[in-house]
């Protein structure tokens, strides 16, 4: 993402047009955290709550452009993979580049991810829409909460730091559905009304310090039930 140059032209500053150098090169990225089954799903035997997340994604990248045929815009959907079964990714990537015409990636690390990221610019590619579905907690998008690997899939402010406006379109925007993603203060249950919730500290401020690019998130518990 360039900086914006302002253009005078023969005019005056007062009334000078400002000049924004964009990539025709685009991608709407959706990214899809592993999920466990608690204790009360399992005995009550809701196993669709394992798909919670896939099916916010899938139900995303509906709501996208359409991909183009020279990929000048791009639909992405990236999933860590951690305790979802082979057959299921398998189904989930026809459904993905069969019905959607989007990219279709598995990551096993939050590296993996920051790598995708930062290659926007190398190959000169720009990030427009990037939306996360998964748990999260105060201070970090938990990609494989409460799994074997949740600490290698955990995005926290050392990998948001990383992130770099260039690899982000002029307008581009980052949601995060996870829970607390713009809470800045460690409340696990709620913040008293006399408390400072300190956005300004949150993982969702790191993110659009890092990026340059508008954070929409949220300071509290999300909550996906009414959305199946």
């Amino acid at each position: 993402m360039a900086e914006p140059q302002p253009t005078l032209g023969g005019t005056t500053q007062e009334h000078g047009t400002t000049r924004v150098s964009m990539s025709v090169q685009q991608d709407y990225v959706t990214v899809v955290g592993a999920s466990h089954s608690t204790l009360m799903e399992d005995i009550r035997g809701q196993m669709g709550n394992k798909l919670r997340f896939i099916n916010q994604g899938i139900r995303q990248l509906r709501k996208y452009p359409e991909g183009k045929p020279d990929f000048s815009v791009q639909r992405v959907f990236l999933v860590f993979v951690d305790d979802y079964e082979r057959q299921l990714l398998d189904e989930l990537k026809k459904v993905v580049e069969g019905r959607y015409g989007a990219q279709y990636r598995e990551y096993d690390n939050i590296s993996q991810l920051v790598d995708f990221i930062l290659s926007r610019q190398r190959r000169g590619r720009e990030i427009r829409q990037l939306d996360f579905f998964s748990h999260g907690v105060v201070g970090s998008i938990e990609l494989g909460y409460e799994l074997d690997k949740r600490d290698s899939y955990r995005l926290r402010d050392a990998q948001a730091r990383r992130l770099v406006p260039e690899a982000f379109a002029y307008d581009g925007k980052i949601f995060s559905y996870a829970c607390r993603t713009g809470l800045g203060i460690d409340a696990h249950l709620e913040v008293a009304e006399s408390e400072d919730p300190q956005y300004e500290r949150s993982l969702a401020q790191i993110l659009a310090t890092a990026a340059g690019t508008e954070v929409c998130a949220y300071p509290r518990r999300s909550n996906y039930d009414q959305t199946y």
